[in-house]
């Protein structure tokens, strides 16, 4: 370049040759033009784009709609199974988690192996010839303390409680504050009659109860209606004294002949009373002839029920110490 001759010097409000405001990053210029083109400005050309796909999914979310399982301690102990899925794939994460799918598909199966051979088990095991309700330890919770049969509760002499000063409850079905039962003595006991809160119910549905809470092997009956002093003794001596006992006992007692000593000790006019009844059943010819203990009680035969005295005590010889006494009610 000669000194002397400098270049001009550039305008740059001169006029520029167009450049391509969509040329891109990948693209490239063409060294040679193409022939037969006399323009001066360069020529762009641009690669073609690969065209767009959707996006692959992840090989976890694909095979799991739950969260993916990372190790065999996520395996649940209990509950619902994953799906078994079998990827066809080579990949390693896929792989990996169809071997927690088949470990989890085995835990399934040895699940249902076992319970089938529980069955079975059960199956050849005894079964129970009792039924549910007749086991002592849901009968002493839900049903208190007059279920039938042995096993509830301990059975105790009377001296034993006369000695512990323990108070004693009659059975609803036989206390005189209840009115559960009834019953003339005069009559059969297969005519008397049983009722509770719920209407009548059967009188053998309530003989196998105990008679009194806590359970006694024996006790004694008195009244104001007559001077005797009535010992039981339960049938059972594991069960106690029951509510049949106490009624099977009156119904035989009072339905034998009246003796001939208890006869003459009564006061003329209890006497007299009682043989004019039994003229009065002979000549109508509605009872046996005979003179029977429960017309000792002359109008008061209806049973009215028993209550418990504990300061009840007998002075004749009829008496023992240590006694457990309930009173018999009677009304007309």
């Amino acid at each position: 370049m000669d000194p002397a001759h400098p270049l001009p010097a550039r305008d740059s409000h001169a006029q520029q040759p167009p450049r391509s405001i969509l040329k891109s990053s990948g693209a490239r210029r063409d060294a040679s033009a193409p022939s037969g083109s006399s323009s001066s400005a360069p020529q762009v050309q641009f690669k073609g784009l690969p065209p767009l796909s959707a996006p692959r999914a992840s090989s976890k979310s694909s095979s799991h709609s739950q969260k993916p399982i990372q190790n065999v301690g996520q395996i649940p102990n209990d509950g619902p199974i994953p799906p078994v899925m079998l990827p066809a794939t080579a990949n390693r994460d896929e792989l990996e988690i169809m071997a927690f799918h088949l470990a989890a598909h085995l835990r399934e199966l040895r699940i249902a192996e076992e319970e089938a051979r529980r069955k079975q088990e059960a199956q050849r095991l005894p079964r129970p010839t009792r039924r549910p309700d007749d086991f002592p330890e849901f009968k002493k919770i839900l049903m208190g303390p007059w279920v039938a049969g042995s096993g509830y509760g301990p059975v105790f002499e009377s001296t034993i409680i006369v000695r512990a000063r323990t108070s004693i409850m009659v059975n609803p079905a036989l206390d005189v504050a209840s009115h559960h039962l009834v019953w003339d003595l005069k009559s059969s006991l297969q005519n008397a009659k049983c009722f509770s809160t719920r209407g009548e119910v059967a009188l053998t549905s309530i003989f196998g109860q105990p008679a009194t809470s806590p359970r006694l092997s024996d006790l004694c009956i008195v009244s104001q209606s007559f001077s005797w002093a009535l010992r039981v003794s339960a049938e059972e001596p594991s069960v106690g004294i029951t509510v049949g006992d106490i009624l099977n006992f009156l119904a035989q007692f009072f339905s034998m002949p009246l003796d001939d000593r208890n006869l003459q000790e009564a006061t003329s006019s209890h006497r007299t009373a009682m043989l004019a009844a039994q003229s009065e059943r002979i000549s109508h010819s509605s009872g046996p002839p005979s003179i029977y203990v429960y017309d000792w009680l002359l109008n008061t035969t209806v049973f009215d029920g028993f209550a418990h005295d504990p300061n009840y005590t007998r002075t004749d010889f009829l008496g023992r110490r240590g006694e457990v006494y309930i009173v018999l009610s009677l009304k007309e």
